[in-house]
């Protein structure tokens, strides 16, 4: 309550603390339960491509004890994160899919509206991203990773030691969300260097930072190596449409962002990645990175950013389109 009480604040200034408390939890209840509702209806009607999957996993979670999981996961849905199929297990001893699910997009979107407040982001432009393309990708396409970029703005939004136990489950719930860290990383130590270079003060803080985050990051790549490597041999394409993209969103910040050396050093391996892997889902982790440097520089009233998520909202009209009339959002031979 202190922290959504805080979050009003810094909306609206002056206005006496019980009322923010009361319009926020007000704000937060009617957005959770709009989302839940169309979510209840398209989830629904979105039974074919990746969910025929994930529908089968879920289903044979209800019959299965804890030590099963992982092999069902891995023979329906082709993947091995141990998070996501802890949560499926759980969820499916409960509740029916797309109850599930929908209380799922429901948080997922209220995640979204949490990082525009603590950013003190425009709503216009909170609406845009909310039924933009990639929202409504991870709403009912890319299952496993709305469940870790909800980890992953949980730790960016929730305060106090909880937030780095996010930090960690966001992996747990889906390898690729690996490309976040590494951008982040990339981008403050390219932005360190730059900062370095003219003073030649080094600082030992930020070294022995680097240092632990690099060894963890070294090492929960070791240790799930396997799973990982067949993910990028089965994407892996060297695909040119995805890496312009990427490369289109980072000129964008190049033209616009104030902190040009940090946008670099974030986006140059996404771009590698979206080369290399040339998988829609990594442009992705691209558009996150551009969506973040946009709320922390305040520029979500810019005009480049508004036409980019214009386009994302245009681009999500045959998606939902392609669900209603196919079952699923990206129909072959479309």
């Amino acid at each position: 309550m202190n922290n959504l009480r805080l979050n009003a604040e810094k909306v609206w200034p002056g206005t006496p603390r019980a009322k923010f408390a009361s319009m926020g939890i007000f704000r937060y209840t009617a957005l959770f339960f709009l989302v839940f509702a169309t979510s209840l209806f398209l989830h629904d009607q979105y039974r074919y491509g990746d969910q025929t999957y994930y529908w089968s996993f879920y289903e044979l979670a209800k019959r299965a004890n804890l030590a099963q999981v992982p092999h069902l996961q891995r023979v329906t849905t082709g993947s091995s994160e141990p998070a996501y199929g802890l949560l499926i297990w759980m969820a499916s001893r409960f509740l029916e899919k797309g109850v599930f699910i929908s209380v799922a997009n429901g948080i997922f979107v209220c995640q979204i509206l949490a990082l525009f407040e603590k950013f003190r982001g425009s709503r216009f432009a909170f609406v845009l991203v909310a039924v933009g393309y990639y929202s409504l990708v991870c709403l009912f396409a890319a299952e496993r990773l709305k469940f870790s970029l909800i980890f992953f703005m949980a730790f960016l939004t929730v305060p106090g030691l909880a937030r780095y136990a996010f930090a960690a489950l966001a992996p747990a719930a889906h390898y690729q969300v690996i490309i976040l860290y590494v951008a982040a990383l990339a981008g403050k130590a390219v932005k360190r260097i730059r900062e370095t270079i003219p003073t030649r003060r080094i600082r030992w803080r930020d070294i022995a930072v680097f240092a632990f985050a690099g060894a963890f990051l070294a090492y929960f790549l070791v240790e799930n190596r396997s799973p990982i490597v067949d993910k990028i041999s089965g994407y892996a394409t060297l695909d040119h449409i995805e890496t312009i993209k990427t490369i289109v969103l980072m000129g964008i910040m190049l033209i616009t962002c104030r902190d040009k050396w940090s946008v670099v050093g974030s986006m140059v391996p996404i771009v590698v990645a979206a080369y290399v892997v040339g998988d829609e889902r990594v442009n992705m982790m691209g558009y996150l990175v551009f969506l973040y440097f946009f709320l922390v520089e305040g520029r979500t009233w810019n005009i480049a950013f508004l036409a980019a998520n214009a386009y994302f909202v245009w681009k999500s009209v045959p998606f939902i389109t392609d669900v209603l009339e196919y079952g699923t959002g990206y129909p072959p031979g479309a």
